[in-house]
């Protein structure tokens, strides 16, 4: 389109690309349009073969001199890179993104570095709030460690209509909700509001040493749905009752044990051909997150095997949500709720 109203720089051709309803709302005012230029553009490469089939060099130097569609090598390399660029960035801003599995907590249905590709579009798809980013990136640049985004100019939160509702059982890709205020270090990043519940926050602690994020910006978490709108929710030892009914438990469902022998030595290889992740141990030698097939294979390992569930303790009171010490006190994950989870409502008023 630019093509066609004369504008032929390499200026034009990115203005197209990044900023194409701006660019085409200025060409029809200012633009003049001069025919569809790949018409054009085919009619001069018939007059340059004509030429060179009759050998009139004046008039092929004349066409060659005048070339208003030459493009030196440099030019094609960066119009293709911003092209390939934005269209990406598109893609994942609005359709599909790529992830990868950074924890064991969704093990071993999603495994550790697993790769998957997340639809935007089922649920809905959501129009971006930040609009001045590095495309490509989702909030830190890596080696320089800074947020890659600006927070100004920013567009209000709107979420087209999908054709998909969530339903029991579906994995889900979210923003972290307390994500928009984190603490992040060279191992992880960590939500304040967490942080301060808990009393955990470093003794030196300011908030200097915070880092605020937009909506659009906290990081991503993948988490199955099992519980839905109206349901009640509890674990009794570690299996969840959903309206009092025990929930399907995944095929590979893991907890954490604490394998030990007196005289067996751990083979590591074998443990990695079993699926045992070796880097997931809660810092312990000898506790591993297992599930029932796993604890089986290693009992067969010798009489002397003893693997065992680790029941886990208590947390801060205000750890484990709803995050009010007087509602969990006493609650374990392990042992956790009944927890009721709101369902929206129509209500008349009298």
């Amino acid at each position: 389109m630019a093509r066609s109203n004369g504008r032929m720089s390499f200026l034009d051709a990115f203005l197209s690309v990044v900023g194409t309803p701006f660019y085409f709302m200025y060409l029809a005012k200012n633009g003049k349009y001069g025919g569809p230029v790949l018409v054009q553009e085919r009619e001069y490469h018939e007059k340059l073969k004509e030429a060179r089939e009759k050998n009139d060099q004046y008039q092929l130097k004349k066409l060659e001199h005048n070339n208003p569609y030459q493009k030196g090598w440099f030019r094609e390399w960066a119009e293709a890179i911003i092209f390939a660029v934005f269209a990406a960035a598109f893609i994942r801003m609005f359709l599909i993104e790529a992830y990868v599995i950074p924890t064991s907590s969704m093990e071993g249905s999603l495994l550790t570095g697993d790769f998957l590709f997340v639809s935007k579009a089922n649920y809905g798809i959501r129009t971006p709030q930040t609009v001045a980013m590095i495309p490509l990136l989702h909030n830190r640049i890596p080696k320089i460690d800074r947020e890659s985004y600006l927070t100004s100019p920013s567009l209000p939160y709107y979420r087209l209509p999908g054709w998909n509702e969530v339903k029991r059982y579906d994995p889900v890709v979210f923003n972290y909700p307390e994500g928009d205020s984190v603490i992040i270090t060279p191992n992880r990043t960590y939500s304040y509001p967490d942080m301060r519940r808990t009393n955990s926050l470093p003794p030196n602690f300011s908030p200097a040493m915070l880092t605020t994020r937009p909506m659009d910006k906290k990081d991503h978490y993948i988490k199955r749905c099992i519980g839905m709108p109206g349901d009640s929710l509890k674990i009794i030892d570690r299996q969840v009752y959903i309206n009092g009914t025990p929930a399907e438990n995944a095929k590979y469902m893991q907890f954490l044990y604490q394998v030990s022998s007196t005289t067996t030595q751990l083979n590591p290889r074998k443990l990695a051909e079993w699926g045992v992740n070796l880097n997931d141990s809660n810092g312990q030698a000898g506790f591993f997150n297992l599930n029932q097939d796993q604890v089986t294979k290693l009992k067969s390992l010798g009489p002397d095997i003893r693997v065992e569930v680790v029941s886990r303790p208590p947390h801060h009171p205000n750890y484990l949500f709803p995050n009010d010490a007087r509602l969990t006190q006493g609650w374990t994950v392990d042992n956790y709720g009944p927890i009721f989870i709101p369902e929206k409502r129509n209500y008349r008023f009298h």
